[in-house]
């Protein structure tokens, strides 16, 4: 195990030390892929072994691991020093940072082409390294240039067993084809309906991409900053997607769905993050292709859509800020929906959220089942009532 401390990134971190090769006749003996993983952790000794292992165990062997750690209360360096793989790196930073900016610092530590965030409580599934590899090698052979790529990933609670009921809730995961998306069609699938299958772990960047972008998270989006990175990455070059779910993600309070909702109701934020997101995404995209008409309606649609979303759990959640934050919201649904996107069942179902005693919207969305199947035949992206 190698151990620095504080300020020591690689001379170069943006300049790769295996460049890609030729994009013809690659295979993963001759050319493979090589991984930087890295886990920007702050705490939580009781998960790190555990991610370490998962990455250990893979039978891709072209990788190195660092674990990033935001100065730390737990001895994470005693954990690290544990695995004797030359391959596994132990680097402290002496001041603690918020989560995005450890994301983005720990970046620099990297030192192999292909980057890929680890979450502490996060595992790789058997296989994910190679199946990721082989993805890269054949898309390079037919010269796509390549933004990401992307698995699927598993919701699992911190005992391995299935949370998609508590990770998705009442609006469900999207279902995405696996194969390359471009441009256009990843932004389309981005504004679907359903939460996305892929998690920011099962994402791997070319670290000449993460240059050209000028770093990776954008801290200012806030808790959606995921969803704006897959967005932004998608502007620079294509996306391979593996539907296969290559990656445990665990769900526990602190770290689902739960907590961004929550945050995102009690900040007080003009603009819900998910929407700060869409719109930061877009602005990418207009600024480097030309976007269609149809583009802008589906990204304005999905934009309203979480808006009307929050309006609604400011009336019921905890958190929630009451009518006022309501009305807010529902003004932006009213700007974000330029194209007249949304039913007059849509906006009576908005007016309800605002008039309605919130004890009954809470009982309307929780009982019965019918009112969720109702809602979404109506094309209603409902609160997620666990949110």
């Amino acid at each position: 195990m190698n151990v620095s401390h504080e300020t020591d990134p690689a001379e170069n971190p943006f300049s790769p030390t295996d460049p890609p090769g030729s994009l013809t006749a690659k295979t993963l003996e001759t050319d493979p892929p090589q991984f930087s993983i890295y886990v920007p952790a702050w705490n939580g000794s009781q998960w790190l072994a555990k991610a370490i292992e998962s990455v250990l165990a893979q039978d891709y062997h072209h990788w190195e691991l660092v674990v990033a750690d935001n100065a730390s209360t737990d001895d994470l360096e005693s954990i690290v020093a544990g695995f004797k793989d030359p391959r596994v790196r132990y680097h402290r930073w002496t001041t603690h940072t918020d989560l995005y900016e450890n994301f983005n610092r720990s970046v620099t530590l990297c030192r192999y082409r292909w980057v890929q965030p680890l979450g502490i409580d996060d595992r790789l599934r058997p296989g994910c390294l190679r199946k990721m590899a082989q993805r890269i090698v054949e898309m390079e052979n037919a010269g796509v240039q390549l933004g990401a790529v992307i698995t699927a990933a598993r919701r699992v609670d911190p005992e391995g067993q299935l949370a998609n009921a508590r990770y998705y809730g009442a609006n469900g995961r999207r279902e995405m084809a696996d194969g390359l998306y471009d441009a256009r069609r990843w932004l389309l699938s981005e504004t679907e309906r359903g939460w996305a299958p892929w998690i920011t772990g099962t994402i791997a960047i070319p670290a000449e991409i993460i240059a050209e972008m000028g770093g990776l998270f954008r801290p200012e989006i806030g808790s959606s900053a995921d969803i704006e990175l897959a967005l932004r990455i998608s502007a620079y070059g294509s996306i391979a997607y593996i539907a296969e779910e290559l990656l445990d993600y665990t769900v526990t309070d602190e770290s689902d769905g739960n907590s961004r909702a929550a945050m995102d109701r009690a900040g007080g934020l003009s603009v819900p993050t998910t929407a700060a997101a869409l719109i930061s995404g877009l602005r990418v995209h207009e600024h480097r292709r030309n976007v269609t008409q149809e583009e802008r309606k589906q990204v304005s649609r999905a934009i309203a859509h979480a808006y009307l979303r929050r309006a609604a759990q400011h009336r019921y959640r905890a958190g929630g800020r009451g009518r006022l934050y309501t009305l807010r919201d529902l003004i932006g649904v009213v700007r974000y929906d330029p194209f007249r996107l949304l039913s007059p069942l849509q906006l009576l179902f908005a007016l309800t959220i605002l008039v309605a005693p919130s004890d009954l919207i809470a009982r309307l969305l929780r009982n019965p089942p019918r009112v969720p199947l109702l809602a979404t035949g109506l094309g209603i992206v409902l609160p997620d009532p666990h949110n």
